[in-house]
């Protein structure tokens, strides 16, 4: 015999009815949420880094000790012997001779014929290095995770551990200083960098005295950069942009509307920028007001570069570099390696 509902059961019955429907509901939600979300980086012979001297001569550096560079503007690229198998993850050349990669677990490597020979510095850290910055032929910067500052006045010969800037990176909160993404040199006074927690130092002086400058924000930051001594960009966590005209004493939030890691930012001059994350190529020409999709790509691109031209570039996942010669209404993959 079938069960009979009576007609003053029926509240309760209706609402077990909504309850599922809502769990069903909130179930699918969650799962689409789940779809849309990006993978986890880094990939296959994802690149990290990418650095023209000019709009020929360009390298760009990655996973596995990954180096590769291109005489021609990216039409092709050659494979360079990094002497290491580490990550590489920041790089720099003052001019088509002379440059320096850094990567993980402490790895620093230089070239003074272009990278047709590599060979290992010795950094004194077992830190992951993120970024590398000189300024001249002899002063350079390096920083990385857990607070780590390298400073060389020989052209990397020796490298110094800047100690006496620890205390900015400490968070009460944390166990370990916050890591350090970035460093920018406008000219060889001006420079930035850029980390967790939000963090920016300045200097005015070449790197003799360091000042935190005020974000509000404890947003991870992953890039740093300035078209002159006032107007600068730096991008980070959940899509966060900070724009400063007034050398970063005061730094204002500007919308993206992306919810992902923003991993690099690039202007060619105080209106025109780009900034790259997971599937998008963004741009702006009234210096980040608004910005505007121009590039999609199912990967995660994590550096980009644009010259004073027209060209761009962006390294990301499974070995790609995109390239545009019209300021990115047009972009073509350019694969280094497989």
């Amino acid at each position: 015999m079938k069960p009979v509902i009576l007609l003053k059961d029926r509240p309760v019955l209706y609402l077990i009815v909504l309850i599922f429907c809502l769990v069903c509901c909130a179930g699918c939600k969650a799962r689409q949420q789940v779809a849309q979300a990006p993978p986890k980086f880094p990939m296959t012979n994802s690149i990290f880094n990418i650095f023209f001297i000019d709009k020929n001569n360009g390298w760009a550096a990655g996973k596995l000790g990954k180096v590769v560079y291109t005489d021609n503007g990216g039409a092709q690229w050659n494979r360079q012997n990094s002497c290491t198998d580490n990550n590489l993850r920041g790089l720099c050349f003052i001019d088509r001779n002379r440059g320096w990669i850094v990567g993980d677990r402490g790895t620093i490597i230089r070239t003074v014929n272009g990278g047709l020979v590599w060979s290992v510095q010795a950094s004194g850290v077992e830190q992951h290095l993120r970024s590398v910055c000189f300024t001249t032929k002899q002063q350079g910067w390096i920083v990385g995770e857990q607070g780590t500052v390298l400073f060389s006045e020989n052209g990397g010969k020796d490298w110094k551990i800047r100690s006496d800037l620890s205390n900015f990176f400490s968070v009460e909160e944390r166990m370990l200083p916050v890591s350090l993404f970035e460093i920018f040199f406008l000219d060889e006074q001006n420079g930035w960098i850029a980390g967790d927690y939000g963090k920016i130092l300045h200097t005015s002086d070449g790197g003799k005295n360091w000042h935190l400058q005020e974000t509000n924000t404890t947003a991870t930051l992953m890039d740093i950069t300035f078209t002159d001594p006032l107007h600068g960009w730096a991008v980070g966590e959940s899509g966060k942009i900070l724009h400063t005209a007034d050398a970063g004493s005061t730094w204002k939030i500007q919308r993206s509307d992306i919810s992902y890691l923003l991993n690099g930012v690039s202007f060619r001059d105080a209106a025109q920028g780009w900034i790259c994350t997971y599937g998008n190529i963004l741009h702006t020409t009234d210096g980040g007001l608004n910005w505007l999709v121009q590039a999609e790509r199912k990967m995660w691109f994590y550096d980009i570069h644009a010259d004073k031209n027209e060209n761009i570039w962006a390294p990301g996942d499974y070995g790609e570099i995109v390239h545009s010669g019209d300021s990115g209404k047009n972009w073509a993959a350019q694969i280094p390696w497989e």
